[in-house]
């Protein structure tokens, strides 16, 4: 009696299963192809996702190296335009500040006296042992005014020297880094920029499968702007599509004409009158101590460097340095002459077309050029350019003297009662005025008989280090690297 419910509901059970029994197997396996299904979109979302953020970071180390490895070569192609350079530099500075005659003269001891010239020949032809004061009358009279005008010469010089390839230097890379952004960073980032705005935007499989039309549209988009670029270039009348952009390039470069026929001519004036009033009242035969001489160094770069980098006042707290923008760059109204100096006519005439967008690009590169000049930043770097070339300048000088007392007490018969006396000894200014004159010639300029400044290959070959030391040394300062990574990455 106690079994029949069982076997009813038992039997019921069967009989609903048996009833629904398509029913149930139809639910289970729509919800195993529904999980199953939902699952391989869900996987395959994650692993499309997954590739996307690796090609993500991808894209973005490998443009971090192409950024690295660009403005690592910008700074080497900036340091090879000034090797390229420096036989001008040269040949303008002893035109200017010739010191080669004077030294000629004093070798020959050819002087002038009353307006006839009286030729002198003496035992000694070595130019370090020519005594302004072993003659007589005008002839002493004239050779005095030689040793002179070599000290003050050679001084000048010197200094001139510092500013101008300090400024040379200091223009190149400005202008190379800016060139260098504008050239691809700013195309490349600009796309870069795109591609990360359209992914930004992706996101679930709606919008995933909207990106495919939306990079149709953009690459059609993309080849119709090409078109019209084209279409434009051919209406204009141009060989290519590079042309504006190729002479407004060049044209920006050759300014750097500037700095190198007429701005140096500034820094020679404000030098020369430090000069005179440091050691115009010092004869030849006086001495002084090699700090003594380095001290009155050092006081004509700071009225120097307080006239060049303090003139115009500030603006919103930063120096504007008029007068340093000045000297590397020519004035608006003067940028037409040093083109037609400096550039290929071809490259002029295009440029002086009647198209105002031809000169916008030229002039976007000379106002953010003049703005950076102008900023402190510049200010910082061309004053630890000229302290860094102090530093290594008056070493190497007081190496050659030392080196010349050295060699002329060796050659003297009498001997002296103190060896150590070299090391602390007092120099004349006639051997302080032509050691001066030999570091220019060897470790500041390049002489122009001793070769190729650079191989085609990059490397550079012993005389040329030797004569550009000066180039190499002050290439390698921090600050010029931290302003060059500023205007690099000012986008």
């Amino acid at each position: 009696m106690t079994s029949k419910p069982t076997i009813t509901k038992n039997n019921n059970k069967l009989f609903f299963l048996q009833r629904h029994k398509k029913k149930l197997l139809i639910t289970i396996i729509l919800s195993v192809f529904t999980i199953i299904t939902t699952t391989s979109i869900g996987v395959y979302l994650l692993n499309n996702w997954i590739k996307k953020q690796s090609f993500k970071l991808q894209q973005k180390r490998f443009l971090k190296e192409q950024i690295k490895r660009r403005f690592q070569q910008t700074q080497q192609d900036s340091i090879y335009t000034v090797y390229e350079l420096l036989p001008v530099v040269a040949i303008i500075l002893n035109n200017f500040l010739d010191l080669d005659d004077i030294v000629l003269t004093l070798k020959s001891n050819t002087v002038n006296t009353n307006n006839n010239t009286t030729t002198t020949t003496t035992a000694s032809t070595n130019a370090e042992s020519s005594d302004p004061a072993n003659t007589n009358g005008n002839t002493s009279n004239s050779k005095l005014e030689l040793w002179n005008a070599l000290k003050i010469k050679s001084i000048t010089k010197l200094c001139v020297s510092i500013y101008t390839l300090s400024s040379l230097l200091l223009l190149i890379r400005i202008q190379l880094n800016i060139l260098a952004r504008k050239e691809y960073l700013q195309y490349d980032l600009q796309e870069y920029g795109t591609a990360t705005t359209n992914n930004k935007s992706n996101n679930g499989l709606i919008s995933w499968l909207q990106s495919l039309l939306y990079t149709k549209g953009s690459n059609e988009q993309e080849e119709k702007e090409e078109d019209n670029l084209e279409l434009n270039i051919k209406k204009n009348g141009y060989n290519n599509m590079y042309d504006i952009k190729y002479c407004n390039e060049q044209a920006f470069l050759s300014l750097s004409w500037w700095l190198l026929n007429r701005g140096y001519t500034k820094y020679s004036k404000i030098i020369e009158a430090q000069v005179l009033e440091n050691f115009n009242y010092l004869g030849p035969k006086d001495s002084l101590t090699f700090q003594e001489f380095s001290i009155k160094i050092s006081n004509i770069l700071f009225k120097t460097n307080e006239q060049l980098l303090l003139d115009g006042g500030t603006v919103n707290g930063n120096n504007t340095n008029t007068l340093l923008s000045a000297i590397l760059l020519p004035a608006t109204s003067l940028e037409q002459f040093v083109l037609q100096q400096s550039v290929n006519p071809q490259v002029l005439k295009i440029l002086n077309q009647d198209n105002a967008n031809n000169n916008l690009e030229f002039r976007e590169l000379v106002d953010e050029t003049k703005k950076i000049i102008q900023s402190t930043a510049s200010s910082i770097v061309l004053e630890t350019l000229v302290n860094e070339s102090f530093q290594y300048l008056m070493n190497q000088i007081e190496q050659r003297c030392l080196f010349k007392l050295a060699k002329k007490r060796s050659n003297n018969s009498s001997n002296d009662k103190d060896d150590n006396s070299v090391v602390e000894a007092t120099f004349q200014i006639a051997l302080l005025s032509l050691s001066c004159k030999d570091i220019i010639d060897k470790n500041i300029l390049v002489n122009n008989s001793d070769g190729d400044i650079l191989s085609l290959s990059g490397s550079t070959n012993t005389t040329t280090e030797n004569n550009s030391s000066l180039l190499n040394k002050i290439d390698s300062i921090p600050e010029l690297d931290d302003l060059s990574a500023s205007v690099y990455s000012n986008i």
